[in-house]
């Protein structure tokens, strides 16, 4: 049961999906304050996020599978992700590179850039030693939320209590399931706060 239940945790936050989960939760911290932004916007922004991040990278490693260059789309091995991480690296950067030069509010593009900065982070790390993608997706909401605070002066602690929660959720779910140990999941958890976090403060 528990590992059925750390499977779909892992499933549900997959780090390909966090990029769309962040993008929509600027939207919804954005519509609650003083911006109003369009729905069909929001479905066109989040389309181009969801297809750039997540569909194009799942193909992409599909296509590896297909050809042997991986054995399992769950990447256990840290030598295998190197060719899905290399094509997803280059997805991230399309995609900030595209939404970029649209008329996005400035924090949802500081956000696309963390994504890009923490998966190239991770792909340098990973020629080294394997860390937890989950852990460093997780920790760039927390990131982005904690940015935000700082430069909007929001108030967002609720949020934050959740992103840390769920961190503890997707920390229990990757050591359930062995993918990872824990200093792998700490470490990833830190790249990805300091990875989003740190543009909030600079830009």
């Amino acid at each position: 049961m528990e590992t059925k239940i750390a499977k779909t945790i892992s499933y549900l936050f997959h780090p390909l999906l966090i990029p769309m989960y962040g993008a929509l939760l600027i939207f919804y911290i954005y519509s609650n304050s003083f911006f109003v932004v369009p729905p069909m916007f929001i479905v066109f922004i989040c389309s181009i996020i969801f297809v750039s991040t997540c569909l194009m990278p799942a193909i992409s490693s599909l296509f590896l599978l297909r050809s042997n260059y991986i054995k399992s789309l769950m990447l256990s091995e840290s030598e295998e992700r190197k060719p899905p991480m290399i094509l997803t690296s280059a997805f991230y950067l399309l995609n900030y590179y595209l939404l970029s030069k649209m008329p996005i509010h400035s924090g949802l593009k500081v956000f696309l850039l963390g994504t890009c900065v923490g998966v190239v982070i991770a792909l340098i790390v990973n020629m080294f030693w394997k860390i937890s993608t989950h852990a460093i997706g997780i920790g760039g909401i927390l990131g982005v939320l904690l940015g935000l605070s700082f430069r909007m002066h929001y108030n967002l602690s609720v949020l934050i209590i959740v992103a840390v929660l769920l961190f503890g959720f997707i920390g229990f779910a990757r050591l359930k399931l062995n993918a990872h140990s824990p200093g792998q999941i700490y470490v990833g958890f830190a790249v990805g706060i300091i990875s989003e976090a740190a543009l909030y403060f600079i830009f």
